[in-house]
C-alpha cells in the first residue's frame, strides 16, 4: 500500500514513517523544512510542502492509499488565527485533494484536547474533527480522527520532557493529587498502522491511551528510580506548590494550561473504543520506557 504521511519529520511522524515502512508499505513522506533522513526509513520520497502556506500539487496524491495527516502546530502557543490556518483550513483543504484524487482513507492526528477545546488548540481541533465527519457523509473515502492522549517515548517534548528536565534538577516529590491519561509513542504508531489498514467505512474518531492513571508523583517516582535514586520526599506543601506554579506561569508564560493544573488536574481518557475496534491492547507504560526517554533527553 502507498501511504503519504504528513509532518513525517517531527516525534509521532518519523515514528510512524519507521512503523508503516516496517510493516512494508510504500511511503510519500512531506515536511515542513528542508527534508532530513528519518532512520529507518528507506526507498521514500521525500517532498517539502508548508501545509497552510503553499498550494498542495495536483500529483501530490496521486496513486497515494492512505494519508496520515500529522502536520500542525502543537507544543506552542500560537495566534487564533494560525491554527486555524494550520491545523484546520488546511487539514480541509488536504483531505478535499485526498478525496479527489481516489485516496481510501484518510487519518487526521487530532487531539485529546478536542474533546474539551478549551483553548484554541483544543477548539480548532474539535471543529476539524467536525468539518471532516461532515465532509465524508456521501464520500467513499474513510475518514478517521485519532485522539492520542500525551505521548510519551524516547526524544519525547512538551510537558514530560520539562518534568524529566526539572527531576533531575531536584524537583521535590509532589504530593498526591491529580491523574492523567498517556499513551507511549510506539502503542500509537502501531494504533495508526493498524487503522490505515482497517475495512473502516465513514467517520470514525478514536481516544488513545495506554489504559493507565498518571500522578505526578508517579511520574517522578519513575523518573527518579531511573536515574538510581530513591523514591524522595514531598517535603514541600501544596500551597507551595500552588504558589510556585503561580510564580514560573507568571515568568514563562505560555497562554495554556496552567502549571499547577498541568502537575495536579485531573484528565483522563478511555482506550476502550479503540480496543474494540482494531482487537488491540496497548503494550507500554512509562515505567517501561522512561530510560529510553532519559537517554534521548541528557
Amino acid at each position: 500500500m502507498k501511504c503519504l504521511v504528513t509532518g513525517a519529520g517531527g516525534f509521532i511522524g518519523s515514528a510512524l514513517s519507521r512503523e508503516l515502512a516496517a510493516r512494508g508499505h510504500t511511503l510519500t513522506l512531506l515536511i515542513r523544512n528542508k527534508p532530513p533522513l528519518v532512520a529507518g526509513v528507506d526507498g521514500t520520497e521525500m517532498l517539502r510542502l508548508e501545509l497552510g502556506s503553499e498550494p498542495i500539487a495536483a500529483d501530490l496524491l496521486r496513486g497515494i492509499a492512505t494519508v496520515y495527516h500529522c502536520a500542525g502546530i502543537a507544543h506552542q502557543a500560537a495566534a487564533e488565527e494560525d491554527y486555524k490556518r494550520v491545523n484546520h483550513s488546511a487539514t480541509l483543504e488536504l483531505a478535499a485533494a485526498a478525496e479527489a484524487a481516489g485516496v481510501t482513507k484518510f487519518v487526521f492526528l487530532s487531539s485529546v484536547k478536542a474533546a474539551e477545546p478549551a483553548t484554541p488548540y483544543g477548539r480548532w481541533k474539535w471543529r476539524t474533527e467536525q468539518a471532516l465527519a461532515a465532509a465524508c457523509v456521501d464520500s467513499p473515502m474513510a475518514v478517521t480522527s485519532v485522539r492520542p492522549a500525551l505521548v510519551y517515548g524516547p526524544a519525547v517534548r512538551g510537558n514530560l520532557r520539562t518534568l524529566i528536565a526539572a527531576v533531575k534538577h531536584h524537583l521535590p516529590l509532589p504530593p498526591e493529587g491529580g491523574s492523567r491519561s498517556l499513551v507511549g509513542l510506539s502503542d500509537l504508531v502501531a494504533v495508526l498502522g493498524l487503522l490505515g489498514e482497517s475495512r473502516m467505512r465513514g467517520y470514525s474518531c478514536f481516544e488513545v491511551t495506554d489504559g493507565e492513571e498518571y500522578s505526578s508523583r508517579r511520574l517522578c517516582s519513575a523518573i527518579r528510580f531511573a536515574m538510581g535514586k530513591s523514591a524522595g520526599r514531598a517535603w514541600l506543601p501544596r500551597a507551595g506548590w500552588f504558589v510556585g506554579c503561580a510564580l514560573l506561569d507568571v515568568l514563562r508564560p505560555d497562554g495554556g494550561e496552567g502549571s499547577y493544573q498541568k502537575l495536579f488536574g485531573e484528565e483522563l481518557y478511555s482506550n476502550a473504543d479503540i480496543c474494540a475496534a482494531l482487537n488491540w491492547q496497548p503494550h507500554y507504560t512509562v515505567e517501561q520506557q522512561i530510560g529510553d526517554m532519559l537517554g534521548e533527553n541528557d
